[in-house]
């Protein structure tokens, strides 16, 4: 089982191209795909619900009698306890209680979504190097938009695999080079000579790439004038829990101020 899940995530992996030190939890949940023995529990219930759900009462008499007699490697015993695992009805109750095929289905994919979603959610918060991404935003069932916004054009899907790696802090810049290689590695970005390269100075105040901010900065801001108002807008352009790049006549061209941090929402 550990070398099928293995198996499982390296695939995940190296669907987003990832490097293997990825954390694992942001791998699934960017995704939004269950671990391997969540998918095995969902194949379990469907199981479990077919047998006790039949027409056919030897079957169901032989399910309880399976049941009752506690075996610890008896299927019923052991599917009995991925029931409480996800706060779903008891055996007794689910033999007596009779579910739709539909009103089941529904009731533990939202069961297991539920309790994966908030595992990894935890698991990522606990990881330093996911502080670009945002997390609360992340569950199971929902890719996110990082590869549900992509096309099938090779352009497209290279530009989609380095957000994913900045997303996940695998995307190595000179900085982190130099973090373990001190002696050899110069942490000054290349194309400015200013400052150290890091994500925040690639992404906010690097000259080099000025006019990529511009031809991308005013629809954003269209499109938030088209949610909020102008007074909101220029609120927002002050306050210090989100990152706007403050434009003034000074600085363009050829250079700006990122006055604050960025933390666009995913």
């Amino acid at each position: 089982m550990t070398l099928l899940s293995s198996f499982h995530l390296d695939i995940l992996r190296k669907l987003q191209s990832l490097p293997k030190r990825t954390a694992c939890a942001s791998v699934y949940l960017l995704l939004g795909a269950l671990p391997l023995n969540a998918e095995i529990h969902k194949r379990q219930l469907s199981l479990l619900f077919g047998v006790l759900n039949s027409n056919n009462e030897t079957i169901r008499s032989l399910a309880m009698r399976q049941y009752m007699s506690d075996r610890s490697t008896s299927f019923f015993t052991k599917t009995a306890e991925i029931l409480e695992m996800y706060n779903l009805p008891f055996f007794l109750e689910l033999f007596e209680k009779k579910y739709t095929k539909i009103e089941w289905k529904r009731l533990t994919k939202s069961a297991i979504n539920g309790l994966w979603s908030n595992k990894l959610r935890l698991e990522c918060e606990e990881k330093s190097t996911l502080q670009n991404l945002a997390i609360s935003n992340l569950e199971i069932g929902v890719t996110h938009p990082v590869w549900a916004t992509v096309s099938s054009s090779v352009s497209d899907i290279r530009k989609a695999i380095t957000k994913s790696r900045m997303l996940t802090g695998t995307y190595l810049l000179k900085t982190h080079r130099h973090r373990f290689n001190q002696a050899e590695v110069d942490p000054i970005c290349p194309n400015c000579r200013t400052e150290t390269e890091d994500l925040f100075h690639v992404l906010t105040t690097c000259p080099q790439y000025m006019n990529i901010r511009l031809a991308l900065y005013t629809p954003i801001k269209n499109f938030m004038l088209s949610i909020i108002s102008e007074t909101k807008w220029t609120t927002l352009k002050t306050c210090p829990e989100y990152t706007v790049i403050k434009f003034t006549k000074r600085d363009y061209p050829p250079r700006y101020n990122a006055s604050l941090g960025l933390t666009a929402p995913h």
